[in-house]
């Protein structure tokens, strides 16, 4: 993985490596690209995607993960979605005295002592103009996108999620 950009959360893999997509969303969204579309898996409701992605993150996934701002330039979290990732923070356990701080290193998430689908419906709900992503050890990043969405990527098809 490679950051886009100096200075931010936004990470992707490197240029030349096939990637493999696909999304979990509640609503439809217009705005996604018209090749990406039937990679996207509709989910009844919000509480359902929440709970099944955090069994995938719990069971599927190698520890630790972390949970960083996905934008391009770490102050967007803060500036637009304060109250977002203090409560975020806040469910794994984090101090929210410099959020600064933990905006620009990220946090660990840890699945056995942290409610992830509350971590989640907290992100996905709040979400309205930043991003968030959690990155493992493994070829594989999950984006929090905030048209309440998740995008899993992988370079390798093995780790995505089964289709629910």
């Amino acid at each position: 993985m490679e950051p886009v950009y100096p200075n931010s959360g936004r990470f992707e893999f490197a240029s030349g490596l096939a990637v493999h997509r696909c999304c979990w969303l509640v609503e439809d969204d217009p705005t996604i690209a018209p090749s990406l579309r039937t990679r996207c898996h509709k989910l009844p409701t919000i509480d359902t995607l929440t709970t099944t992605a955090a069994a995938y993150l719990g069971t599927r996934l190698p520890t630790p993960m972390y949970l960083i701002p996905h934008t391009h330039w770490e102050h967007e979290l803060l500036d637009h979605c304060p109250q977002v990732w203090r409560r975020a923070l806040d469910i794994v356990g984090q101090p929210t005295n410099d959020p600064q701080l933990t905006a620009a290193n990220g946090v660990v998430i840890d699945p056995g002592a942290h409610d992830l689908a509350m971590l989640l419906t907290v992100l996905l709900n709040g979400l309205d103009r930043a991003d968030a992503m959690i990155l493992v050890d493994a070829p594989v990043m999950i984006k929090i996108h905030h048209h309440g969405q998740l995008w899993f990527s992988a370079t390798d098809p093995a780790w995505l999620p089964d289709h629910v």
